[in-house]
């Protein structure tokens, strides 16, 4: 993606906030690592899905997908708003 693509892109992100971003993020953290762990599973990788069986297991297996969801959006969120206002700097130096 070029800078200008991405210095408009992520005006729109951070516009609607970074709660929304980090909460989105979980949610697709979530949902992705569920889909994998139903693939697993359908591929024969009976382990995939064991966190099921024990409701304890899942809501633990659960917590620790959100928070290392919600981590790595953070993480994402920081190195993008560097990346944005690197960029946004640049743009605004005259030559």
């Amino acid at each position: 993606m070029g800078s200008a693509k991405f210095v408009e892109r992520w005006a729109k992100v951070r516009n609607k906030g970074r709660t929304r971003y980090v909460l989105r993020a979980c949610i697709l953290f979530v949902v992705s690592s569920n889909i994998g762990a139903v693939i697993g599973d359908l591929l024969g990788h009976k382990q995939a899905l064991f966190f099921i069986h024990s409701s304890v297991s899942y809501l633990s297996g659960l917590l620790f997908v959100l928070l290392v969801g919600a981590f790595t959006a953070v993480r994402l969120w920081r190195i993008n708003e560097r990346k944005f206002e690197r960029l946004t700097e640049t743009r605004q130096t005259p030559h």
